[in-house]
């Protein structure tokens, strides 16, 4: 005969409610990090066209708007763009590696930076040198 004691009905959905807790801070974790790389696309989109010096009335109001569309559209590709290698990154080398686990903020930080100057290098030089953009 088994016996079953009260609380062993209810470990199952402990178990499973705790990984749902830890998958819920994954991701909100990753959400910080994931806004810091879009906004890293704007940061690079912003020194791509410069300051907007359009005015708002007349011709002007459409170069303005013609800026500002370029500015959200391509900065959310580029932040897509690094948040998805920042990912890999972070899966891949940050997460495996014990040495970093010390100081694993500044090191997620300069991944981002470096990720932002190799995303913003090769879209420089597929717009400008090779022409595909």
């Amino acid at each position: 005969m088994i016996n079953i004691l009260p609380g062993d009905l209810y470990r199952p959905l402990i178990f499973k409610l705790l990984s749902m807790a830890e998958w819920i801070k994954n991701v909100g974790s990753y959400a910080i990090w994931i806004c810091l790389s879009v906004i890293m696309g704007f940061v690079h989109m912003f020194v791509v066209l410069g300051p907007n010096t359009a005015g708002s009335e007349g011709i002007d109001f459409w170069f303005d708007i013609i800026y500002k569309v370029a500015l959200i559209k391509v900065g959310l590709i580029v932040g897509g763009i690094i948040a998805i290698l920042f990912i890999l990154v972070d899966f891949m080398l940050l997460r495996r590696s014990s040495n970093i686990r010390k100081q694993i903020i500044a090191s997620r930080i300069l991944t981002i930076i470096i990720l932002t100057i190799v995303v913003g290098s090769t879209h420089y030089l597929l717009e400008k040198t090779f022409d595909l953009i």
